[in-house]
């Protein structure tokens, strides 16, 4: 029988990815369902793989397993700001219209 350790937020990678991505979330600050799942399927993709592997590398994970599981042709080129620069126009274009 082999215990596991008590669970620890700060060995998950999916964690500290869930945590930036609610840290943007909050600061687009969608008011309706349909446009908190258009923006969660753009931010998703903003993640590169260089930053997950860091995720998985801070979590005590093996750099072999983290190259095997973010695969070598994973790249994002969709900048943050650029995202949230269209979203704010479009709420701004909405409000006026």
């Amino acid at each position: 029988l082999r215990f596991l350790p008590p669970y620890s937020p700060d060995f998950n990678p999916i964690e500290k990815a869930f945590s930036r991505l609610k840290a943007m979330l909050r600061n687009a600050g969608e008011r309706t369902v349909s446009e908190l799942w258009d923006l969660i399927g753009t931010l998703v993709d903003i993640f590169q793989p260089d930053e997950s592997a860091n995720y998985f590398k801070s979590s005590g994970y093996e750099p072999e397993w983290t190259e095997t599981a973010l695969g070598p042709d994973a790249i994002s080129t969709l900048d943050y700001d650029d995202v949230f620069r269209q979203k704010r126009s479009d709420r701004t274009a909405r409000a006026k219209g």
